[in-house]
């Protein structure tokens, strides 16, 4: 048997967790609401449910074409499959109306709510010619009806999304929602100035206001309106890192004005000094803080998108070579084919406002070893105007991020988490809030997580939509933060600091489910951490709402609570005793007694952790709470673990019960004779014949430690030394025995 100070740390480490910190997770992530693409049945209806099915008919005429649709709600869907040659022929036709048309009738068929023919349009070669078309710039409803087939496309299975992906749809997304590359574009004059008149501003109000009032989340959410994405990102966090500085304050803002981010060097002088005279040390050092982690991470970022614009680099040249075999034409062909809108230096007619930024040509240029040394034959897209298009861009890039880890992690590789915080920043359009939201939880889902360094830009941006008055932008951020808490306490930390854990708190008594639930799992996670980082979560008032949650209507809500406490009662006595406070013990021992063996398992960890961290007063208290019953009725499930979570709590009470036996001189463990009229002492021994050796040890050990068996050699001993008795082996008289005359 292993040593008490290994037992002790194994136990420790399993209570702050749970049974297993991996599988509780697991099991966890497995009954998670599944806010990926196969699930959003109610978007995707919205878009299909105007839509039909072709009727027979092979006709590449513009206006017959058009014609389809009206038919299409009353043809079987096996027809529609017949239409796809002759709609492939319109598709690659040189007529816009055509091409129009046909792409209408593509996207519909694939809008079919049961079983649409993705395959089967796949199969036709199509793919690359919508890819194709969401680069027409000039014509926005071509590109918005080439995005909604590709994002119908994306939301078939992982072969299917990863004919997406090969044919370079990915980056072209990318660029329609945010432009060329242009995360990688040094800040414009204007951005720089207007930082620094936003920065002035923000520390004027400060330094004039008391600092116990000022809200400086308030004000970096300001500031943000004028900076790059990093730098929104830092400003963001400021609030929440303003206690965790401790370091030379003036060093640090030397570096930080040495390195790079020249828009913040107004903050270096009479401003920061004004902050130190009125006594706002500590705030000045949350700034130094977050602007030291910020240059610690930099060149990471610039790694990164050295990376990111290699790939676009990659796929760009593979498309190329790719559409060049189709075409066919040999490179010396100038001319462009009859009504195409390819741009003047393809020799098309390209538009006169818009700007041309080309790859590795000198705009920008490529890291070493990049693929493409020459123009490429098409520009690389700047930021759509139109916003049905930048909306189904960010549609097709949640149903990408939404297939699979390592698509996610592409999506994330090429630029595309900083568009969406673009998106969700800017848009004030409902549907392009609940789809932007929606894909950026995508972008921080999945097992194994993305690097935590790719996702945490997001943390402010959630942290302003969990304030949403919509219930599904409410719903996705917060399992967007329940993702992005679940791991190290080094992620927890930073959900923290981003300031979200009061208002995750207020959420918990939302009027939906849909958002309790995610609330109530990011809650969770971050009580799973040390104990200062559970103390955040106690203070924000969550132990009322906790109260409430466990006679939730849900069944899961009630487990998920269960678990939550669990997790607090693993703490230290202080928050063990602001549980009992609170009065959530005798609820969760009901629960322990009447509900269903999946919540009963989470109840028993409740009161098993409170047992072996708390008090002898506290496990007093959960005695008097009629705890020992419950936890005996577990001995018989068929569970292992369980029945080692019970004998662990049984055995701290008796602990309990030993030592108050001694100090008051009793006669009996006062609580053994409760075991025992709980029926417990013959459970226990019928544990010695289990299979499992560690319930087996566990049994053992509480039999012997606590109910030893009476020595019943002794007693014979004791009635054989009685000389009145029979005595064996006595001496034999001299002349032997005389048995009569």
């Amino acid at each position: 048997m292993s040593g008490f100070g290994e037992r002790l740390s194994q136990r420790q480490k399993a209570f702050k967790k749970g049974v297993d910190a991996d599988d509780a997770r697991r099991k966890r992530e497995d009954a998670a609401v599944q806010l990926r693409k196969q699930t959003r049945d109610e978007a995707l209806m919205k878009k299909r449910m105007v839509n039909d099915i072709p009727a027979a008919g092979q006709t590449t005429d513009p206006m017959a074409l058009a014609q389809m649709g009206e038919r299409m709600a009353t043809v079987p869907s096996n027809c529609a499959v017949e239409q796809i040659p002759a709609l492939s022929q319109a598709l690659l036709s040189d007529d816009p109306q055509a091409q129009f048309n046909a792409t209408q009738q593509f996207r519909k068929l694939l809008s079919i709510e049961q079983n649409p023919p993705i395959s089967e349009v796949i199969n036709a070669g199509v793919v690359p010619r919508f890819v194709q078309f969401l680069k027409e710039i000039n014509r926005p409803d071509l590109q918005f009806e080439a995005a909604w087939v590709l994002t119908n496309i994306a939301s078939g299975n992982a072969d299917q999304t990863r004919v997406v992906v090969e044919q370079g749809a990915l980056p072209i997304f990318v660029q329609l929602l945010q432009g060329p590359l242009s995360f990688l574009q040094p800040p414009l004059e204007q951005e720089r100035q207007a930082l620094q008149n936003t920065a002035l501003s923000w520390l004027d109000v400060a330094t004039e206001t008391e600092h116990s009032e000022i809200d400086f989340g308030h004000r970096s959410n300001l500031a943000a309106m004028a900076l790059s994405n990093e730098e929104v990102w830092m400003l963001q966090r400021l609030s929440a890192c303003l206690h965790e500085a401790d370091m030379q304050l003036m060093q640090d803002l030397a570096e930080l004005h040495r390195r790079h981010l020249q828009e913040l060097r107004v903050l270096y002088d009479q401003k920061i000094q004004s902050l130190l005279d009125q006594g706002w040390t500590l705030q000045a050092k949350g700034l130094a803080a977050v602007a030291s982690r910020h240059l610690r991470h930099r060149q990471q970022v610039q790694d990164q998108q050295r990376q990111q614009q290699q790939l676009l680099c990659v796929q760009r040249a593979k498309f190329r070579e790719a559409q060049t075999r189709r075409a066919g034409p040999g490179p010396g062909a100038t001319s462009a084919p009859q009504g195409s809108t390819l741009p003047a230096w393809q020799g098309g007619q390209a538009g006169p406002a818009l700007p041309v930024l080309r790859l590795c040509s000198g705009e920008v240029r490529c890291p070493p070893g990049c693929i493409g040394k020459t123009p490429p034959e098409d520009p690389i897209l700047g930021r759509s105007p139109n916003d049905d298009v930048r909306e189904q861009a960010v549609w097709a890039l949640g149903n990408i991020a939404g297939d699979s880890p390592n698509f996610r992690d592409l999506v994330l590789q090429s630029g595309g988490l900083h568009p969406v915080m673009t998106v969700l920043r800017e848009s004030e359009k409902t549907s392009m809030m609940r789809n932007a939201t929606w894909t950026l939880s995508n972008l921080c889902r999945g097992k194994p997580p993305p690097p935590f360094e790719w996702v945490s830009p997001a943390l402010g941006t959630l942290a302003n939509l969990i304030y949403s008055c919509d219930c599904e932008v409410l719903t996705d951020a917060c399992w967007a933060l329940s993702y992005l808490s679940d791991g190290p306490n080094e992620r927890i930390t930073a959900v923290i600091q981003a300031g979200v854990c009061r208002r995750l708190v207020e959420l918990l008594l939302h009027t939906s489910p849909l958002v309790q639930t995610p609330a109530l799992r990011a809650v969770g996670n971050i009580v799973t951490g040390d104990d200062n980082q559970t103390q955040v979560i106690l203070q924000s008032g969550a132990l009322p709402s906790l109260l409430k949650l466990l006679s939730h209507a849900k069944k899961a809500i009630r487990k998920e609570s269960c678990w939550t406490i669990s997790n607090i009662t693993a703490g230290n006595r202080e928050q063990i005793q602001e549980v009992i406070n609170n009065g959530l013990l005798p609820p969760v021992i009901h629960l322990l007694q009447t509900a269903d063996f999946d919540i009963k398992k989470e109840a028993a960890w409740a009161i098993s952790n409170a047992t072996s961290g708390g008090s002898p007063q506290q496990v007093e208290y959960l005695v008097e709470m009629q705890c020992i019953k419950p936890l005996v009725d577990l001995l018989v499930v068929s569970d292992a673990k369980i029945i080692g979570v019970a004998l662990e709590a049984l055995e701290n009470i008796l602990k309990v019960g030993k030592d108050k036996q001694q100090k008051l001189g009793m006669a009996e463990n006062p609580f053994a004779a409760k075991i025992e009229q709980a029926d417990g002492l013959p459970k226990i021994e019928n544990l010695q014949e289990d299979p499992n050796e560690e319930v087996y040890q566990k049994a053992m050990k509480i039999l012997e430690k606590y109910f030893p068996l009476e020595d019943e050699d002794a007693e014979i001993g004791e009635d054989v030394s009685n000389p009145q008795q029979f005595q064996f082996g006595a001496q034999v008289p001299t002349g032997g025995f005389s048995f009569g005359s």
